[in-house]
């Protein structure tokens, strides 16, 4: 709900399982756990979250 209120913002599912490392690359242990990327660099993560408002006011950060 929340990322679809930004467009200008690439969304990607990623799925963990064997043979799946891309979630291990970026350490992620619980799911789902959100994270920002600028430029191929991590900005800042969100795990677990509860509330839709959490994801608001990480996507904030981003402007």
């Amino acid at each position: 709900e929340v990322v679809s209120e930004h467009s200008e913002l690439r969304h990607l599912k990623i799925y963990d399982g064997k043979g799946k490392r891309l979630g291990r690359a970026f350490k992620v242990k619980l799911w789902p756990t959100l994270i920002l990327l600028h430029d191929g660099h991590e900005v800042d993560r969100l795990v677990r979250p509860l509330r839709s408002d959490e994801v608001r006011e990480l996507m904030s950060k981003l402007n």
